[in-house]
């Protein structure tokens, strides 16, 4: 019995690994394709970037139909404008990250990769999507003084990990009005506007600022704390730009 118990203990142990291992994340890594005798290349994009939701694709006509596989399905290629095309219909597709959707000519790739990957040639927006002084204010330019290359970078980076690869643990904050004492999310827009970037929204909690994550009504928030060295960074820019945050009403804080 003593020896069949280890045995069983072994095979369980090995089946709880599999199952709560996490999938390692794929590598956002570059891929070519050739499309009437032109090579096209993805990830010229900052991995959490996608398609700005005001520019239009024009689905009617394809670019290109691309025939694969057993049962020779078929993928429709689509200009977003001469230089750039889209694999498929979906702008933020759920299964893909988004960035690798989209494809260049490769003769471009360099020459857009460090155009996108240079926060010099992108627009910086705070905002929240409640009401402030019961009216709804547009989100606020930041000028670049108060933010760095590697800020911006750093939390876009973090909260699209939290929301798209499960890469953090959530912690749970209680859903009551004093609680949380502020709320915002910060945006990013690219020059030319065709790509956009954002946060979700961010909480401020016992000192602390949190990306929200899942809601469960009446119960608690599940958030993931935004790490140690973007803190300050965030603080510095609630305080620069503190009528475009909401917060806790005065009368709560006296209850």
């Amino acid at each position: 019995m003593g020896m069949f118990l280890k045995i069983w203990a072994l095979i369980m142990g090995m089946i709880m690994a599999f199952f709560s291992a996490k999938t390692p994340a794929k590598a956002y890594e570059p891929e070519t394709v050739v499309i009437n005798g032109v090579t096209y290349k993805n990830c010229f994009i900052p991995e959490y970037a996608s398609l700005s939701g005001s520019v239009q694709i024009d689905t009617k006509e394809p670019f290109y139909t691309e025939e694969s596989g057993l049962f020779r399905s078929k993928t429709d290629w689509y200009k977003i404008n001469d230089r750039i095309i889209i694999r498929g219909k979906e702008r933020y597709p759920i299964s893909k990250t988004p960035g690798t959707v989209y494809y260049c000519r490769e003769s471009d790739w360099n020459n857009l990769k460090a155009h996108y990957g240079n926060i010099d040639n992108w627009t910086c927006y705070i905002g929240t999507s409640y009401l402030i002084n019961g009216e709804r204010i547009d989100d606020t330019r930041i000028d670049p003084q108060h933010y760095s290359s590697a800020f911006l970078n750093g939390i876009m980076q973090f909260a699209y990990d939290c929301s798209s690869k499960n890469m953090y643990k959530p912690t749970r904050l209680p859903q009551k009005i004093d609680t949380i004492t502020s709320s915002f999310y910060i945006g990013m827009e690219s020059a030319d506007n065709l790509f956009m970037a954002g946060t979700g929204g961010i909480v401020e909690s016992v000192g602390s600022f949190y990306i929200e994550g899942t809601y469960y009504e009446g119960l608690y928030i599940e958030a993931f704390r935004v790490p140690d060295e973007l803190q300050d960074n965030i603080r510095e820019l609630a305080e620069q730009y503190e009528d475009a945050v909401w917060h806790l009403p005065d009368n709560y804080r006296k209850m």
